[in-house]
């Protein structure tokens, strides 16, 4: 048994790694990650917030019970971000629908702003570097007066040649800049001149808060937005004054990541001028914590009898405070992405971990050892590079002792060691991957002993997320030297083996594989490209017919094979298989939602 796994492992490797450099894709093992490689524009996706699916700040004027937590209770602006990548040669920020009120009546029934009696309010926007140096202001209120308009997009600020980095728009109605209680609805979009699909393009994300609701006028607002859940075994929703009561139904919330999906019914959201918090997990396994990245989320927000609706929501990791928060940016909370231009998630980097058992009792009895490779993957499908140096920016990997003690193995498909364990040892793997190209994929693997002491016990394999988690920091894709753009991905949630459990195995099935690519749980994607390459890096191509299905014949018994999918406007992550009989109902599902939930073009 142990030669026959170790055959298999050493062609496990060896096709991790030409897989790694050929940039195809993450190495799965299980559960599905978050992101995975798709067909990039060559310019960076826009972040656009649309023209109908607006923002909604209320002025400080208003009491908290009107659902602007920010402006009011915590009297400050909120605060957006841009990521302008290198090589990009202006920034041009635009505003839609600038003005506070000037449209009259109009603007609430076209789900705009809103007055609570007559329009008293102005808001001011501010353009920041990553130096926090003020590079724009506007400040607007219920009159047309250039460059403020009504239902139009309009320039907050053009920088020629921008600095790289994370660029701060703030949106400021707190006392600071009015006394008023009106509701301003806005969009916001970022690129470098050319709105349209032909143009440089930027993400923005709030750093917190998010000020979501709908007027009377309207029945029900659906926000389509990318959380980038970073680490932990679970993340928490946050909403407050979403004016929930017995027989009312004021919306709802969904987190989506690949075949994950956790929703909070209109009994789950918060009621009258309070905050709610509720747990999000379930997506990470004992032998894989994949998962993480850009999530889908959809949150609903519905009137009630004779009155419009207006909340403040963000989301935490499980170290957060409890509610009420009382800082903007919240400590412990995750970043909230826009979506790119045509509606859809944007790409950022992510990490995951997962190992399979190599050699051993499996599963293992009490007193007896066996050896598990665990893999850590980093993958970048952003268009730019992202980089680590061996000073600080690496990634970490846990042994933690007590029946789990390090088994050597250290393979890398990039990069180099800083640091390893003594072979029966226990601490950090601190990997150095370098730079790590745009679509490029970077994987570590290394084996661990198992000794259980007890039976049932359960011994983990990494380190705690609240401490000595997985996890990587880099310089992000924006390439700065600001602090904002070195990033911290992780803890991860911790591996653990159980006495007595069966561990996964590297799969074992001659000749044929049939799948099928699917848009969701019922429709099949036509015309999908689908890849499987070998541990040699051979490749062979095919496409799905109309209902999604594909096939591959004449394969090697005995060989591991690599499977990815690729669909514009879809993404798929990869899967490993091992052949040892042939396999069937190799599903591919899209992560992240594919195209659905857009949010308007602002076209």
């Amino acid at each position: 048994m142990f030669n026959k796994y170790s055959t298999l492992m050493h062609r496990f490797i060896a096709l991790l790694v030409v897989f790694a450099f050929s940039q195809q894709g993450a190495f799965v093992v299980g559960q599905a990650d978050t992101q995975s490689s798709r067909a990039r524009k060559p310019a960076v996706e826009n972040a656009n917030s649309g023209t109908t699916t607006l923002f909604t700040v209320t002025g400080s004027g208003a009491a908290s019970s009107n659902g602007d937590y920010v402006s009011g209770t915590l009297n400050q602006p909120y605060r957006f971000f841009i990521e302008v990548p290198q090589g990009v040669s202006d920034l041009v920020v635009d505003i839609f629908d600038a003005d506070v009120g000037a449209g009259g009546a109009s603007d609430a029934s076209g789900g705009r702003d809103r007055a609570r009696s007559s329009y008293n309010s102005a808001v001011t926007y501010t353009l920041l570097d990553p130096a926090g140096a003020v590079q724009a202001t506007l400040t607007c209120n219920n009159t047309v007066s250039a460059p403020c308009a009504d239902n139009l997009w309009v320039n907050l600020g053009s920088v020629v040649a921008a600095t790289p980095g994370h660029w701060e728009i703030r949106v400021d109605m707190s006392s600071a800049v009015t006394s008023g209680d009106d509701i301003n609805a806005f969009g916001l979009r970022a690129h470098d001149g050319d709105p349209d699909g032909g143009g440089t393009e930027l993400n923005i994300y709030a750093d917190s808060f998010l000020p979501m609701g709908v007027n009377a006028d309207l029945a029900t607002k659906n926000y389509t937005l990318y959380p980038y859940i970073t680490s932990g075994c679970s993340f928490s929703k946050n909403d407050f004054d979403y004016d929930h009561a017995a027989g009312r139904n004021v919306g709802s919330m969904n987190f989506t990541s690949g075949t994950f999906s956790q929703s909070f019914a209109s009994v789950q959201l918060s009621g009258n001028d309070a905050w709610r918090r509720d747990p999000v997990s379930g997506w990470t396994s004992s032998q894989t914590a994949g998962g993480y990245g850009i999530w889908t989320g959809n949150f609903a927000i519905s009137v009630y009898p004779n009155s419009g609706n207006y909340t403040t929501v963000y989301l935490t990791n499980s170290q957060a405070a409890n509610n009420p928060p009382t800082s903007n940016p919240a400590a412990n909370s995750f970043r909230v992405y826009l979506p790119t231009d045509d509606g859809t998630a944007p790409l950022k980097p992510h990490l995951s971990q997962q190992f399979v058992q190599v050699s051993g009792p499996n599963p293992i009895p009490v007193g007896q050892t066996g050896r598990m490779r665990v893999s850590v993957t980093f993958s970048n499908p952003t268009a730019h590079p992202v980089t680590f140096s061996a000073a600080s920016n690496v990634i970490t990997s846990n042994v933690p002792g007590s029946g789990v003690v390090y088994g050597g193995g250290f393979t890398a498909s990039q990069g180099s060691a800083v640091s390893q364990p003594s072979v029966g040892g226990t601490g950090d793997v601190v990997w150095d991957p370098g730079i790590v190209a745009p679509g490029a994929t970077a994987i570590l693997l290394y084996d661990v002993d198992v000794t259980p002491a007890s039976v049932s016990q359960t011994l983990p394999i990494t380190g705690d997320p609240a401490s000595n988690g997985t996890r990587a920091q880099y310089v992000d894709e924006t390439g700065s030297a600001e602090p904002r753009a070195t990033h911290l991905f992780g803890g991860l949630c911790g591996l653990s083996v159980t006495e007595g459990v069966v561990n996964q195995a590297p799969t074992s099935a001659p000749g044929l594989i049939n799948g099928r690519v699917l848009v969701n749980e019922y429709t099949g994607l036509g015309n999908a490209t689908v890849r499987i390459t070998d541990s040699n890096g051979n490749t062979r191509v095919s496409r799905t017919g109309a209902f999604g299905y594909f096939r591959f014949e004449g394969l090697l018994t005995g060989e591991t094979y690599v499977i990815s999918v690729t669909s514009r406007g879809h993404q798929f992550d990869p899967q490993v298989i091992s052949l040892s009989d042939s396999v069937a109902d190799v599903t591919f599902m899209p992560v992240n939602g594919g195209g659905s939930g857009i949010l308007g073009r602002g076209r």
